[in-house]
């Protein structure tokens, strides 16, 4: 595909919901794995094809997975961020959230769903998707970030239990950004 209609290209392929179609066009001309697979691709659909498959996950990859044509499944790429390289667990919820904190203080972290099974990811410094994780969890859960936390706190299995009766999931210590989209809540340490 040609560079001069780049911008055309990917403002009339992502759905109508993303504004910022120049902003995409910016982070595949920055990138030069994304460039050529511009470059190479006859169209954008095998662009957005090869992007998902083969590209680095990266921001271009986040906004087509979320807003491109194959948008669909983008609930089951971030299942697969979740489930491979990072801390994964599952909590259950009756009011559409993770409880965190300990037996002096308790929250709840929004799922961005509701009832039911919240799928959790906690990337630390050392994982392999920390680097991803980190620059780009906000762009992949589409803009949906809760509270920073810090200090030493507790993921609890329900979020209606008692903390000072029931035994955590996990603890955590340090400084973590927690992001939720559709029932997946992420713990990004910083």
């Amino acid at each position: 595909m040609k560079l001069e209609n780049m911008r055309d290209v990917i403002m009339t392929n992502l759905s109508e919901g993303y504004g910022g179609p120049h902003f995409v066009a910016k982070y595949i001309r920055n990138n030069e794995t994304c460039l050529n697979i511009y470059c190479d691709s006859k169209n954008y659909d095998k662009f957005e094809q090869r992007i998902l498959k083969e590209g680095p996950t990266n921001i271009v990859y986040c906004i087509i997975s979320k807003w491109g044509k194959d948008r669909e499944n983008h609930y089951t790429r971030i299942q697969k961020l979740f489930t491979e390289n990072c801390f994964y667990l599952k909590t259950y919820s009756d009011i559409a959230g993770v409880l965190v904190g300990n037996k002096d203080f308790q929250t709840i972290i929004s799922n961005n769903y509701g009832d039911g099974i919240t799928e959790i990811a906690i990337f630390k410094k050392d994982d392999v998707r920390y680097s991803f994780a980190s620059k780009c969890m906000w762009h992949m859960m589409g803009n949906h970030y809760g509270p920073t936390l810090r200090g030493n706190f507790n993921i609890y299995p329900y979020d209606c239990c008692n903390p000072k009766d029931t035994e955590s999931c996990v603890s955590l210590s340090g400084e973590y950004i927690t992001y939720a989209y559709d029932g997946f809540v992420a713990f990004v340490e910083q």
